[in-house]
């Protein structure tokens, strides 16, 4: 009876986890502000690249976070708005490259 306990409140603490992480990553979306048009041609030329026929809805946020794809409901790449203005073009696209691999595979 032990082992189905401990493995049931392992589980329901692993839930809990995604759920909360999902409902952040969620408010961070709803924060955040469409990316101007010299981010959607980033990344427009890295998915050609890659082979992506959907492009992400990308956004930006004041929010100091690690770029990332979420995927709920539809995928959308948020970038730190701070992050972004540090890089240069090189940098840029390998941001969206990383991030973009995550949605081909």
């Amino acid at each position: 009876m032990l082992p189905i306990t401990v493995w049931l409140s392992g589980t329901l603490v692993a839930l809990a986890i995604a759920a909360g992480r999902l409902v952040s990553a969620r408010r961070l979306v709803k924060r955040s502000h469409p990316a101007p048009e010299s981010v959607h041609a980033v990344i427009g030329d890295v998915a050609r690249d890659l082979g992506l026929a959907h492009l992400p809805e990308a956004r930006v946020t004041d929010e100091r976070i690690s770029p990332m794809v979420v995927c709920s409901p539809r995928p959308r790449l948020l970038l730190p708005r701070g992050l972004w203005g540090q890089l240069d073009d090189d940098s840029r696209r390998a941001v969206i490259l990383h991030e973009l691999a995550h949605l081909k595979r």
